[in-house]
């Protein structure tokens, strides 16, 4: 079976705040029609067409504007090991392709695949959820805030949000995930307090400090 839903999905940060992703979807053309059937591996010389998603990632003064006046921020973890990406019914069909000697194969879901799955998931998340001004998300993270302290709001936003991601099967990695933080806020490579103090990680100061330092016009750009 993993010979047949296997697929490969790359994802890079091509500049500051932008990620994209290339998903490979193989396709057969249909017998006598001029119709191509979706297929999920490249084994029998089916041809390629490449899928691009585009995600904006949160810029620091987003980030800024975002944390300003957050008075409890919770960082929910995207359990990436087994997402999924459930297909609808209606489209079953449309991803059911030859099993060899098993006859038909049928794809209820599309699976992505470990770390790979993150810009998808993220995708996917914002098609969700749209522009809720209490969700920040990060590739993997997803930060979720209280601007006015209520624990007993805040902890039925997570209940709601963690519900609606278990509707979409996308699951949450407990161990990573940070529930009511108030202060000490990693995000983004910069330290975050309650009291709206920020910092830059000790780490990524080193990290600038010992770059070279740029001898032309494009070096510098």
């Amino acid at each position: 079976m993993d010979k047949y839903v296997a697929t490969q999905l790359r994802y890079g940060i091509d500049e500051p705040g932008t990620a994209n992703a290339n998903v490979p979807v193989y396709s057969l053309l249909k017998p006598n029609t001029n119709a191509r059937r979706v297929i999920l591996d490249n084994s029998l010389g089916s041809t390629i067409n490449m899928q691009s998603i585009g995600i904006d990632l949160p810029r620091t003064h987003q980030v800024r504007q975002f944390m300003g006046n957050a008075k409890m921020v919770s960082s929910i973890d995207l359990a990436s090991d087994f997402t999924t990406i459930r297909i609808k019914p209606a489209y079953w069909d449309f991803y059911t392709f030859n099993g060899g000697a098993h006859d038909k194969v049928r794809a209820t879901r599309l699976v992505q695949g470990n770390s790979q799955s993150l810009v998808i998931a993220q995708a996917l998340l914002i098609h969700i959820f749209g522009e809720m001004p209490k969700l920040l998300g990060y590739i993997d993270s997803i930060y979720l805030k209280s601007s006015d302290g209520n624990v007993v709001n805040h902890i039925a936003d997570i209940s709601e949000f963690v519900r609606k991601m278990a509707q979409w099967n996308l699951q949450v990695n407990m161990a990573k995930s940070i529930f009511l933080a108030t202060t000490d806020v990693d995000i983004l490579g910069y330290h975050w307090t309650n009291s709206g103090s920020w910092s830059i990680l000790d780490y990524h100061v080193a990290s600038l400090q010992n770059m070279p330092m740029p001898t032309t016009v494009k070096a510098i750009q």
